[in-house]
């Protein structure tokens, strides 16, 4: 997953509330990009793992230890002489960018208290980790950027650390909170950042073949497959289905494994994009001339989007599309969905298969 300023927010968090106060036991690095610090905190051990690999960048708790090489780099040994058994005071991230100050107390070899910082700037193939001392002066950093590099700025030691222009960017999130204070909702925030930098739009990606090669043997998936063969010499094509995904829900993962599924099946899947409203799911499907909708919910709007749907089915003259519902859908809410027209209700761990055979013998009127 990439990092962005939102997720490293809480990832922040995470490590002030597990790490702070934490002494650095040992410092290796695995890796020429990566460093692995194990920590001392509250009677137990942990270890946190930074990589500044251009293609991914990555910083996050780990339990596993990882092989070192017997000589180690310049950068873990200078790091080890100011750093072993420092103590952590906490961690920062400036504004919204994607980089984390690890701010770190220790005593140098004159016994004086120091403060110094290892910031981790997690920003794609710009990634680095950078050791500067308290008044900002680049001590060393796991990638070296000279000015032949980069015109912006330079990452050597000796030169003064700064971040990138951020070119005068608001945090998104503190004027959102603000907005919210004002009674905005999530829909009015969400609506006023999609006139200016648009709606996001996932890459849809499904495989097909996996599904099938695990269940040749299933009774289950062999019933499916027939009644989709059945419906297709009876209609002349295979029964279509589209997944849908609507309002602020963002959890897609299931929905994929289960369209890749319905896909093995016999099915023709249409994966509709994300952050759908009603409206917009109900078109495409009318667009692309489906036998069912598969509404997917996990963030608690079954209530409020799939009768939506179906009333923007009925205007656009087929409420002939069957409509299903699946996700996190408490079971006390089914009587409500099934008033409002919902076909069937998968709920978790219902297998691929029967509710692909449920599907067929209604729509084909078995049921």
């Amino acid at each position: 997953m990439a990092f962005d300023g939102v997720t490293i927010s809480a990832l922040v968090k995470e490590l002030n509330d597990t790490l702070t106060g934490g002494r650095i036991y040992k410092i290796a690095q695995p890796e020429t990009d990566a460093l692995l610090l194990t920590i001392k905190v509250n009677g137990t051990q942990k270890r946190l793992l930074m990589s500044a690999d251009a293609s991914l960048p990555l910083l996050y708790l780990t339990d596993h230890n990882l092989p070192s090489p017997m000589t180690a780099p310049g950068f873990c040994m200078l790091l080890r002489k100011h750093l072993q058994n420092a103590r952590i005071i906490g961690f920062t991230q400036p504004g919204l960018e994607r980089a984390v100050h690890m701010e770190l107390e220790h005593l140098n070899e004159m016994g004086d208290l120091c403060r110094k910082q290892l910031v981790i700037e997690l920003m794609g193939k710009h990634s680095n980790i950078i050791f500067i001392n308290n008044e900002q002066m680049i001590l060393d950093s796991i990638k070296h950027i000279s000015g032949a590099v980069s015109s912006v700025r330079e990452v050597l030691p000796g030169r003064t650390y700064f971040l990138p222009d951020t070119q005068s960017k608001e945090n998104l999130l503190n004027l959102a909170v603000i907005a919210a204070g004002h009674r905005a909702t999530l829909g009015e925030i969400s609506d006023a950042c999609e006139e200016i930098v648009g709606r996001y739009k996932a890459v849809i990606r499904t495989i097909s073949g996996v599904y099938r090669s695990e269940s040749k043997n299933d009774a289950d998936f062999e019933k499916a497959c027939a009644l989709t063969e059945e419906f297709a010499k009876k209609e002349g094509r295979r029964p279509r289905i589209m997944v849908a995904k609507m309002g602020q829900d963002g959890h897609d993962r299931g929905a994929k494994v289960v369209a890749t599924g319905y896909a093995d099946c016999g099915f023709d899947v249409d994966m509709g994009p994300l952050f759908q409203t009603p409206a917009e799911a109900a078109r495409e499907a009318v667009e692309n001339d489906v036998n069912i909708v598969g509404a997917s919910s996990l963030a608690a709007g079954h209530k409020t989007l799939i009768p939506q749907l179906i009333e923007e089915l009925k205007k656009l003259g087929r409420e002939d599309i069957m409509v299903i519902a699946g996700g996190v859908i408490p079971t006390q809410d089914y009587d409500y969905l099934y008033q409002k027209g919902v076909a069937a209700i998968f709920g978790p761990g219902t297998p691929v298969p029967y509710s692909a055979i449920k599907m067929m013998e209604l729509l084909m009127g078995k049921e």
